[in-house]
């Protein structure tokens, strides 16, 4: 009896866009010693691409640093807190946590804890800001910029803002933080970018018994 003869065949799998499947099939079945015996249906769902990313206005290691004025020592998870509360990512805390560790601006010490170093080995950033206007200025930056866009019909730019800033011998720098505090308190908001708008009226300043002329807080009313 003689032996059978080996048949070769092939299986062949291809993709096609739904709308382009009627043609494709036409044209497969066209092709002469070609059967089609089989086919499904792959459904992708890409949510993650419709989502819109959220930007700040001010970088994480900035945000994390205006934090650390008031932290000598504290743990990872109280940075992210920090974090999400102001909208941010727990990415973008350890990020921040690593880049200023890296910077010898935090000492890491196991277990997720951290501790802020010296002063001198610190760059300027708000803290210092914060003690040279209480000896050079009337009032903090948070109210500067209050009354500084009260007076320009309640809007601003970040750009017009450090002006701003260097006509009253201020430390632009200090701006991006500033205004990051202030939309935190929903004392102001974006409206475009590096663009925003006031949410509340600043405090007329009263003069004391003395002459000087105190911090006031913003109060809330109609921007």
């Amino acid at each position: 009896m003689p032996k059978s003869q080996p048949i070769d065949r092939f299986r062949i799998s291809c993709e096609c866009e739904v709308s382009h499947l009627g043609q494709i099939m036409v044209q497969l079945a066209r092709i002469e010693g070609l059967r089609v015996t089989g086919n499904e249906l792959i459904t992708e769902v890409h949510t993650y691409a419709n989502r819109p990313r959220q930007t700040h206005e001010v970088r994480a290691e900035d945000f994390l640093i205006d934090w650390l004025a008031d932290q000598r020592e504290f743990q990872a998870k109280e940075a992210v807190k920090h974090f999400r509360q102001a909208g941010r990512t727990d990415g973008a805390a350890y990020s921040a946590l690593r880049e200023l560790t890296k910077r010898k601006i935090l000492k890491k010490h196991g277990e997720g804890r951290y501790s802020r170093l010296a002063d001198k080995h610190q760059p300027k950033g708000l803290k210092a800001a914060k003690k040279a206007a209480k000896k050079q200025h009337d009032v903090d930056h948070r109210t500067f910029i209050l009354r500084s866009a009260s007076r320009n019909h309640g809007r601003f730019s970040t750009s017009w803002m450090k002006a701003q800033f260097v006509k009253d011998k201020r430390t632009p720098g200090n701006v991006s933080p500033t205004i990051a505090h202030l939309i935190k308190k929903k004392a102001i908001k974006r409206v475009g970018d590096s663009e925003y708008v006031l949410l509340q009226k600043a405090a007329k300043p009263k003069v004391n018994g003395n002459g000087a002329t105190p911090v006031q807080e913003a109060t809330h009313g109609a921007g």
